[in-house]
């Protein structure tokens, strides 16, 4: 579970991002998820957003990706949400800082 320090850093930065992946109407594809495990282990946060045509709730999708790439949901907001797979780095003030060099 994500510590509530972190959780709020992530939606601060992360709110006015553009998205860097887009569900359509086939939902979530296999070629989807490998992309977003990919985004998630280079970026650990991934911004993704439903298209109008996708009949499943925001919810619903972002649950079963987060399920899918052993990660987390961080913040959904009408057809967009966050998801977060943590590596070996905490957040800091504003940056992203290796534990070992703290």
């Amino acid at each position: 579970m994500m510590r509530k320090h972190v959780l709020i850093r992530i939606r601060q930065e992360f709110s006015t991002e553009k998205p860097t992946l887009w569900v359509g109407k086939n939902g979530i594809t296999p070629d989807m998820t490998e992309q977003a495990r990919k985004q998630l282990e280079s970026r650990e946060v991934v911004k993704i957003r439903l298209q109008r045509s996708v009949p499943q709730a925001v919810e619903e999708i972002a649950r079963l990706l987060a399920a899918e790439t052993e990660s987390e949901v961080a913040d959904v907001r009408g057809r967009s949400f966050l998801l977060y797979k943590p590596s070996g780095r905490e957040w800091k003030t504003g940056n992203m800082v290796d534990e070992d060099k703290i």
